[in-house]
């Protein structure tokens, strides 16, 4: 009577090992795909703590691979060149970013801005269709508003002045 416990026996000895090479490279690339992940922020704030006014203690250029330790809600903990923080998910991607000029990938690669606001729906070709049924609003208003840069430490300071809370929310 056969066993099919010892299966293994009937197989040659190169095939195994091939088949076993094999299948460690698949789970290992696996591994690799699911714990990097890239900046899609210009400027990628890292954070001592998984919360949005947690200490800054750095930040990654739009594009750099980061290595995803683990994740907490929104948050994950990332690790760069021995360094260890915390990134919000709006700020990373899956996705390989492409960034090099010059080749026919650059006219396809978005900008960190143009990224950003496509995850919040607002692209260039929405923008382009707003402006055209709403042609008194002043867009250059809004695009001020943008480049208003406010410090973690002032954020801070109007929530405890204000008796405000940031709770759970997906607001960044």
């Amino acid at each position: 009577m056969l066993r099919f416990s010892r299966w293994y026996h009937f197989v040659p000895k190169r095939r195994r090992a091939l088949f076993l090479t094999l299948l460690l490279l698949a789970v290992a690339g696996i591994a690799y795909a699911a714990a990097t992940m890239n900046v899609i922020s210009e400027n990628g704030v890292v954070r001592a703590t998984p919360d949005s006014l947690g200490k800054a203690i750095g930040t990654i250029k739009y594009g750099t691979p980061v290595s995803v330790v683990s994740q907490n809600g929104d948050w994950y903990q990332v690790s760069i060149s021995n360094t260890s923080g915390w990134m919000h998910k709006s700020t990373l991607t899956a996705k390989q970013v492409l960034m090099k000029s010059g080749t026919s990938d650059a006219q396809t690669a978005a900008s960190s801005g143009e990224n950003q606001n496509a995850a919040f729906g607002f692209t260039k070709e929405v923008e382009g269709q707003y402006k055209q049924k709403n042609p008194n609003l002043r867009f250059d208003q809004v695009n001020r508003m943008e480049q208003y840069k406010i410090d973690d430490e002032t954020k801070r300071e109007f929530l405890n002045n204000g008796n405000l809370s940031l709770g759970k929310g997906g607001a960044q």
